[in-house]
């Protein structure tokens, strides 16, 4: 479902597409990573791995930031069964909690938690 969303921005309006996953060591991240090359022959795509000091912490917030200025911060996965069968949570964010939020994930990238995938 995102793909059809997702592909379209990155290669008609340029759109930077970043994702912040962490890595299960399972057949699951396998599919991101599949998923995100093939986003990547669109445009400006990329995908950070969780590396904090030990990976039984997790990052498991979901969010997306639109154009720098429209935003979702919440509970609900990014599936389908996440939207159909789940009951969850969010807020819209304006565009300067957008802001401040990338300014985080940015800092946190930084400081060394979150590596790009060559």
């Amino acid at each position: 479902m995102l793909r059809s969303l997702i592909e379209p921005a990155v290669s008609s309006r340029a759109v930077r597409c970043s994702f912040y996953a962490h890595q299960s060591w399972s057949e699951t991240e396998h599919v991101v990573e599949k998923f995100v090359a093939a986003l990547e022959t669109h445009g400006a795509v990329r995908l950070y791995w969780y590396k904090g000091p030990s990976y039984d912490s997790l990052m498991h917030a979901k969010f997306c930031v639109a154009d720098g200025a429209l935003g979702y911060f919440g509970s609900a996965n990014f599936t389908s069964s996440g939207f159909r069968k789940h009951i969850e949570m969010g807020v819209k964010l304006s565009a300067g909690q957008c802001h401040q939020l990338l300014a985080f994930l940015d800092g946190l990238t930084d400081a060394g938690l979150f590596e790009a995938v060559k």
